[in-house]
């Protein structure tokens, strides 16, 4: 048998390096470890990105009404004035001029079918204690309110009823003794006397005044209520209700003088069936109605892109009835998504339908209902040449977000768990580092084994055989 004895100083110097390699080894490791659970608590928590990897917000179904796309719709209220000078009065008893004057004015407004029309009376009495009996729909042969009524043709609308009941029954006789026309205020009393029934909306709405323009004969529009009171001291008129509402109307519209067509003359007098657009005090844009961010939530995802947001009103005043939102594709051609009301959309667009384009065309066009509680029977249409400004056109830079530290693209087979660009170059993000700290590990752990280790010199160590 064999014996080699090692000197013991270089035995003890080899332990000590091996026990020092030992301790070091284990206050790094403790180190590393605290580093990664500070880095993995701060992305956890400190980012909320990752919370949508449990979000999934999808686009609401809503019907879309496709009936309010394409031809502008009309809406005509013809108001005949009850009470005119007397030296009209056989015309409005009478009715034949009139009648020829109305077709021809609804011939030049071009109404058709899918338009509607009222027929309203108004004129009111110094005894009445209503202010709201200024104006009253005219109803038909059947006694139902001839109000947003289909439009079939011009003769269909002169003929629902008698025109000495529509005219002198519904209009002269029920007001009865002290009537007054009360111009001032007529026109925004017609409009909210029909308003919007069972949804119907239109484009332009148009009124047809019958009237012999004449301010209950003081020729003083200022003065005209208070004519009321020289004809009954008693009067229980509000005239505070009834500037009140005449101001409200002009809030939200305003009546636009068109053209007039004239039934009779009389020295400086005239009778004349007045023509009015009724419009809203301002055509808006689509930006200043409707909130919905300026990049569209435009974001990468591993498909291609998607635009993603949240589309609303600016205020109860408009409702969204419809929008679209329409982007050009690499071949021109147009992809469509419609909505309805208040909601979040959700357009997903693959790569096919980019290809090497590093900008995206977008088209925002809007159908929104001035909702004022007064008329509400109009719809801003982007097809009306007054609206124009409800046509949006947005251009989007494309932009490879799915990159490593903002530097190293990553390929969409490596985040194909997620369509979220950011969870994806956290959660490499977070891998990359991951690795980068195991391998300063590996290369600390083998520098300090390299370092710590005892090599011994062949010289310093003396073997010596044992007999």
């Amino acid at each position: 048998m064999k014996h080699f004895v090692i000197k013991k100083e270089h035995y003890l110097a080899n332990y000590v390096f091996a026990e020092k390699r030992k301790g070091s080894l284990k206050y790094l490791s403790k180190v590393l470890i605290l580093l990664l659970t500070l880095f993995t608590f701060n992305c956890l928590y400190a980012d909320p990105i990752f919370v949508e990897l449990n979000t999934n917000k999808t686009k609401e179904n809503v019907s879309v009404n496709d009936s309010i796309t394409g031809l502008l719709t009309k809406h005509v209220i013809i108001a005949f004035d009850d009470f005119v000078l007397k030296q009209f009065s056989n015309y409005l008893l009478e009715g034949s001029i009139i009648k020829s004057k109305l077709r021809r004015a609804m011939s030049d407004l071009g109404l058709r079918h899918g338009d509607y029309y009222s027929l309203v009376n108004f004129s009111i009495s110094a005894y009445n204690d209503d202010i709201n009996e200024l104006v009253r729909p005219i109803k038909d042969s059947k006694g139902n309110e001839l109000v947003w009524r289909p439009f079939k043709s011009i003769e269909d609308v002169l003929s629902q009823n008698e025109w000495t009941n529509m005219i002198v029954s519904q209009g002269r006789d029920y007001v009865g003794r002290g009537a007054f026309s009360l111009l001032t205020g007529a026109k925004a009393y017609a409009l909210t006397t029909v308003p919007s029934k069972d949804g119907k909306m239109v484009n332009r709405t148009y009124l047809l005044m019958v009237t012999d323009d004449n301010y209950n004969g003081n020729d003083d529009y200022n003065k005209e209520f208070s004519t009321l009171w020289y004809e009954n001291p008693n009067c229980r008129l509000s005239k505070t209700a009834f500037t009140s509402h005449c101001k409200n109307v002009n809030l939200f519209y305003k009546f636009l003088y068109n053209k007039k067509y004239n039934i009779a003359s009389s020295g400086e007098r005239s009778y004349d069936v007045h023509v009015y657009d009724v419009n809203p005090q301002s055509y808006v844009a689509l930006p200043s109605v409707v909130n919905y961010p300026a990049n569209l939530g435009l974001r990468q995802i591993n498909d291609g892109y998607q635009l993603n947001f949240e589309c609303s009103t600016v205020s109860q005043d408009y409702i969204i009835k419809k929008m679209q939102v329409i982007y050009i594709d690499n071949k021109n051609q147009e992809h469509k998504t419609e909505f309805a009301n208040d909601t979040t959309v959700i357009i997903n667009i693959p790569h096919s339908d980019i290809g090497t384009q590093d900008s995206l065309k977008v088209f925002l066009r809007g159908w929104i209902q001035q909702n004022d509680k007064l008329y509400g029977g109009l719809l801003l249409s982007p097809d009306d040449s007054l609206s124009q400004r409800l046509n949006v056109s947005i251009k989007l830079e494309l932009k490879n977000e799915a990159r490593l530290f903002g530097i190293i693209p990553i390929p969409s087979l490596l985040w194909s768990f997620t369509d979220n660009t950011n969870v994806a170059v956290t959660v490499w993000s977070v891998i990359s580092i991951l690795l980068l700290i195991l391998f300063m590990w590996w290369l600390v752990r083998k520098l300090i084994f390299d370092n710590t280790t005892y090599h011994p010199n062949n010289k310093q160590i003396k073997i010596k055989r044992i007999k």
